[in-house]
């Protein structure tokens, strides 16, 4: 997914038909800034509240209780035959990833727009007109 969002903020740069109001840009990379924030606190949330030491469904005593607690701490963090990424966590953090990725094209694509927009406006102050 990287790819494609550097992708995207490339070919919209190397283009040169770029169009766009600064300020909805900066709005833009702030809600994806804020998105990650609430995704974050969710991820938080799952790794604390999803991951539970015991069930009281027998445990102590009863193998396939223990197996059952482990497999549900796997799905709640990974782990064991659970891939990280197929964890609630891993999930979270893949939407964190996503989301950092589509803020970080959007800077890349309003740093050059700036950077050009402040060059062209050093070689408009340069020239001068003959009268």
């Amino acid at each position: 997914m990287a790819d494609s969002w550097a992708a995207l903020a490339d070919a919209a740069i190397a283009s040169g038909q770029l169009d766009f109001d600064p300020e909805k840009m900066d709005g833009c990379i702030r809600y994806c800034d804020d998105f990650v924030d609430k995704l974050q606190q969710l991820r938080n949330r799952a790794y604390r509240e999803l991951y539970m030491e015991k069930l009281a469904i027998g445990e102590p005593d009863i193998e396939t209780a223990q197996a059952i607690v482990k497999k549900f701490q796997e799905k709640a963090r990974g782990g064991g035959s659970i891939a990280q990424e197929s964890s609630a966590v891993g999930y979270i953090d893949s939407h964190i990833e996503y989301v950092r990725q589509i803020r970080d094209a959007l800077q890349k694509v309003r740093d050059n727009y700036q950077a050009t927009d402040d060059e062209s406006a050093t070689n408009l102050g340069a020239v001068e007109v003959q009268q």
